[in-house]
């Protein structure tokens, strides 16, 4: 998954530079989700460790429990903060008619730069 995660962030870096907003805003989200499911997973955790709700068996990551337990990845509140700017910025980019622009994304997208490079998920 962690190499997922860096061929999401290319994608995100790609759509950036050509200034599709949107696109980008998606993939600023999941390159730092799939990046967090490997850590987890290299851990030996699995979704069903972190509620029975997700099911002992369950094979997808729900989204909550991934933002929910970055710490156990090492990453900061401050991380925290920036993964859950990047899941807002997704769900207006997937949700609504909404076009987002250089200003809505560029930030989130140098925060989570940081957050994959503590992962060891840069591209």
């Amino acid at each position: 998954m962690r190499a997922k995660a860096r061929q999401t962030w290319a994608e995100a870096e790609t759509l950036a530079a050509s200034g599709q907003w949107s696109g980008a805003a998606n993939r600023v989200y999941y390159a730092p989700y799939q990046a967090l499911v490997a850590a987890f997973e290299a851990r030996g955790l699995a979704p069903g460790d972190f509620s029975a709700s997700a099911g002992a068996q369950e094979v997808r990551w729900p989204h909550w429990i991934v933002r929910g337990n970055a710490a156990l990845a090492g990453l900061t509140r401050r991380d925290a903060a920036a993964l859950k700017d990047a899941w807002f910025l997704r769900v207006q980019a997937d949700y609504t008619e909404e076009l987002l622009s250089r200003e809505d994304v560029e930030p989130t997208l140098v925060r989570v730069r940081n957050i994959l490079a503590r992962l060891g998920a840069e591209a």
